[in-house]
């Protein structure tokens, strides 16, 4: 399953987790998205634990205020013109913003094995392509 809102921009999107069991891609559509907080859950004698990932393959024609993902990043995040801030746990997926070579953000916060198109990020060791803007950047 995904969301699809192709005419209304989403405010903010608070989950507990997003996992695709299936192995079809789950799409999260939208004109733009003020924030995305997927937050996991500890587990206890009443819940079983959820490590707060999002896998889901996020398409924005617009922006993303902020992304904030306890756990891993698996989807891969597709954006036309800005993201405020990226934070992850673990990130699997690919950012890519615009189709040009430039991320443009306040803040990104990737863990480990995720790339950024427009600037590759394949690790803390990566390197950035000609073009990225990028003003703070923690790779862990």
């Amino acid at each position: 399953g995904g969301i699809e809102s192709q005419d209304l921009p989403v405010k903010s999107l608070s989950l507990l987790d997003w996992q695709n069991s299936d192995g079809i891609s789950d799409p999260l559509r939208a004109p733009s998205i003020g924030s995305i907080s997927v937050k996991g859950r500890k587990p206890s004698s009443k819940a079983t634990g959820l490590p707060g990932d999002l896998d889901a393959d996020v398409s924005v024609s617009g922006g993303i205020k902020s992304i904030r993902v306890a756990g891993t990043l698996a989807g891969d995040v597709t954006v036309g013109t800005m993201i405020g801030s990226i934070k992850t746990g673990h990130t699997t997926g690919t950012i890519t913003q615009g189709g040009a070579k430039s991320l443009s953000t306040s803040s990104v916060e990737l863990l480990q094995d995720g790339g950024i198109l427009g600037g590759v990020l394949p690790s803390a060791a990566g390197t950035f392509a000609d073009g990225t803007d990028i003003s703070t950047l923690s790779a862990r």
